[in-house]
């Protein structure tokens, strides 16, 4: 298979992904379609290597992040940009690093522009700290503090570091709640109708190209509200991948 330089670049981190699973995964029959869609990709066999990807339902990072590859080496860019997504969102500080620079190779090919630095350090800080550790963390601070304001053991330099504290873990708290409640989406099919409703008796607003991101804010059934660029409406969840 000839392959181009963005999936050389990602396929050397394959194995690594292989490595996250191994430690996770339990059920035999699971780990087995796993080592073996593992096999196919690397024979070039993408395709039938994406389809038993896909039979594994356990959400795990690593199945998301190889599920990624494949779509990228069969240049189906929309489908890997989702994927590459989910494993940066699930994934630990290795497998989100790994993710997102693939996320920045998928982009490319997309002709999307790169997250805002604000995204990018949410997405940072959720992998380097997950949520409960962040929540636990400030509710801890905030207890010591208040335990010293208490029991008036407070000095000017305690008051400092202990509202510096409260600063730093009440920020990350912040940055986690904001990136918990994003959802966003990328239109799948080759073209993707908008409406103005969630039926498609209401009248189309737009026609959406392949790849096109999209800011997802409301579910009906069977039906997306997304926020793009000149607009608003509500889209297909067949026509759109959500991450």
């Amino acid at each position: 298979m000839d392959y181009d330089f963005g999936v050389l670049t990602m396929n050397k981190y394959f194995f690594k992904a292989l490595f996250f699973l191994s430690a996770a995964v339990h059920a035999d029959q699971t780990q087995e379609t796993f080592l073996k869609a593992g096999a196919y990709y690397q024979e070039g066999r993408v395709a039938h290597a994406l389809e038993l990807y896909k039979k594994i339902e356990a959400p795990y990072p690593s199945i998301f992040y190889n599920c990624g590859l494949c779509h990228y080496a069969l240049e189906q860019y929309s489908g890997a940009l989702v994927a590459f997504r989910k494993a940066q969102r699930l994934g630990n500080r290795e497998v989100c690093k790994k993710a997102s620079s693939a996320v920045v190779l998928t982009q490319k090919k997309l002709g999307i522009t790169n997250d805002s630095s604000f995204f990018e350090t949410a997405v940072t800080m959720h992998a380097l700290i997950p949520g409960d550790w962040v929540r636990f963390l400030f509710l801890l601070v905030l207890a010591l503090f208040s335990l010293m304001v208490w029991l008036g053991r407070e000095t000017t330099r305690l008051l400092v570091v202990g509202i510096f504290l409260l600063l730093i873990t009440g920020t990350a708290c912040g940055y986690d709640y904001w990136f918990a409640k994003q959802h966003y989406g990328i239109v799948i099919s080759k073209m993707a109708c908008v409406y103005a409703g969630p039926d498609k008796q209401f009248h189309k607003v737009a026609d959406l190209p392949m790849g096109q991101q999209l800011k997802v804010v409301e579910q009906d059934h069977s039906w997306y509200k997304v926020y793009f660029p000149v607009g608003k409406g509500w889209i297909e969840q067949a026509d759109i991948g959500v991450f």
